[in-house]
């Protein structure tokens, strides 16, 4: 994928912008976006992921459009390297919410949108990956099998329809034997039982492609320390998978009668990262944790490279602050030499840090 250009209308402090991208290499565009703080780096970013992925990460539509304006516009032409054809997109937004989208001047379905270019990113708040709990590694494994199984996000949301199904219905009963007794119970189990199996098999299916990946990547960039991707259920698997599942929530009914919850499923399965041996929340400074942060999330994109048959942008915000000299070139050289399609940001670069041959510059300031 090669971005041409793009035009921000009423976007954060843009009321009308065009950026034009250096495009000089055919085979690839790995750019850096320069700028002083406030100069509408992440802007662009988000920008792209509300234009590809239909989305306003990290804020509402009254914090991403401009001040005293009641809709936004977003329009971007891009080359895509596989068919050698040029497209342009635009998406719109309200201050209330409602979007629309256009391929080539005709309104369409994002997904259609996602099948020729999309946006895979690494923000900041990424190394909480690393530092925080079960439940943001179980949202991004999840997340990276939505880009590629156009099926897995119903089965999540079915999931999640028939857990809270059950929930209500253990906090209805009005004792355990009631419970353990309860068709309404069985039948639902039933169900769920079979959604388990589907997101146990996927999860760990993707968890060990990605440890593949992973594992060369921190190895070949970063150290030649292991760093791993554990999972580990709630429930008690034997053999006969489906069967097991059931009787792993037949069992929990009476703890989850008392907390009105469900205690097992995917919903609470563990997911670590595992650096030599042990927790990675507990090892090495925070250069090294945002590193392993980055490892993972360009392992992710690598995984979507191969399964997904559409151009797919890495997109990096912030990357290099609070790492020092080495840690940077390790971050320059594991991003250039593993994201054909790159759009990072920095406030500013030392010379020796990157050369232009491997990433071409564009700086805010020169922008009129």
């Amino acid at each position: 994928m090669i971005i041409k250009e793009i035009y921000l209308e009423n976007i954060r402090k843009y009321s009308q912008k065009k950026i034009f991208f250096p495009d000089e290499k055919k085979n690839n565009q790995r750019i850096l976006i320069l700028g002083p703080n406030g100069a509408g780096k992440t802007t662009i970013l988000e920008s792209l992921i509300f234009l590809f992925r239909g989305f306003i990460y990290g804020n509402s539509p009254q914090r991403f459009i401009k001040k005293g304006a009641s809709k936004a516009i977003i329009r971007g032409y891009f080359f895509s390297l596989k068919s050698e054809t040029n497209h342009e997109i635009s998406a719109s937004i309200s201050i209330k919410g409602s979007s629309s989208i256009s391929l080539n001047r005709k309104e369409v379905k994002r997904e259609l949108v996602r099948k020729i270019f999309d946006a895979y990113w690494f923000f900041p708040q990424d190394i909480e990956l690393i530092l925080g709990g079960d439940e943001i590694r179980r949202s991004f494994i999840d997340g990276l099998i939505k880009y590629f199984d156009s099926t897995y996000k119903k089965t999540i949301s079915d999931y999640q329809t028939l857990v809270k199904a059950r929930n209500e219905i253990l906090l209805r009963a009005e004792n355990e034997s009631e419970v353990y007794n309860n068709k309404e119970l069985d039948a639902i189990e039933e169900v769920l039982s079979k959604t388990t199996v589907e997101i146990l098999k996927k999860r760990t299916r993707v968890i060990s492609e990605l440890n593949n990946i992973l594992e060369w990547i921190y190895k070949e960039f970063i150290s030649d320390k292991t760093l791993r991707i554990d999972y580990k259920t709630t429930l008690k698997i034997s053999d006969k998978l489906k069967d097991s599942i059931n009787e792993s929530l037949f069992v929990s009914r009476g703890t989850d009668f008392r907390t009105g919850s469900t205690s097992v499923g995917p919903h609470r399965d563990h997911i670590s990262l595992i650096y030599e041996g042990r927790d990675a929340r507990y090892e090495a400074s925070y250069g090294e944790r945002k590193l392993m942060a980055l490892a993972l999330k360009v392992s992710g994109y690598k995984l979507i490279l191969e399964k997904k048959s559409g151009e797919v942008v890495f997109l990096a915000d912030d990357l290099l602050s609070e790492l020092d000299g080495n840690h940077k070139i390790t971050a320059l050289k594991l991003l250039s030499m593993n994201c054909p399609s790159l759009i990072m940001t920095a406030t500013e670069i030392e010379s020796n840090i990157v050369s232009d041959g491997d990433i071409q510059r564009l700086n805010l300031e020169d922008i009129k």
